[in-house]
């Protein structure tokens, strides 16, 4: 792989790089700590799948799925097989805002619908970043482990 593109350092310019879907390729959160007892870890199991999308006129939307589940008739599921469906399965939507603050480009996402009402109608600030090529968007947050959420683009799934 080549050198590393330049980050975007306009907002016009993050926006553009981030049009499209992108499927997931990591969800990983690692501590802040250096201790040696911190390990990594993986909030929905490292087998998770799933894509995010950004839209031009300002509106992103993702899917995150935990496979392995057995599939269930929906006028037939029990009150577990449905609970066992939500607990693998995180999907939010909604608006996306990039502003420039003092030289550095800020992605803020908006949690207008989701299925987990801890984060509805909730803005996060999102770290970002692109690595091989531009070909992979890492995303984190504020939280007091980072959380890396690594989307490639291209093909979504083959």
């Amino acid at each position: 792989m080549g050198p590393e593109p330049d980050p975007p350092q306009s907002a016009s310019e993050l926006r553009f790089r981030l049009l499209g879907g992108w499927k997931l390729e990591s969800f990983i959160a690692l501590p802040l700590s250096a201790s040696s007892l911190s390990r990594p870890s993986y909030p929905m199991t490292k087998n998770v799948q799933g894509m995010i999308l950004y839209t031009s006129d300002g509106y992103m939307s993702a899917q995150l799925y935990i496979p392995g589940q057995p599939p269930f008739k929906p006028e037939e599921a029990s009150e577990a097989q449905w609970a066992e469906a939500g607990k693998r399965y995180v999907a939010y939507c909604g608006p996306y805002y990039i502003a420039e603050d003092g030289g550095k480009v800020i992605l803020k996402d908006g949690f207008r619908l989701s299925n987990r009402p801890d984060i509805l109608n909730d803005i996060q600030i999102r770290a970002w970043r692109f690595e091989e090529d531009g070909t992979l968007l890492v995303l984190g947050n504020d939280e007091p482990v980072e959380v890396k959420v690594s989307w490639s683009s291209g093909r979504m799934f083959a």
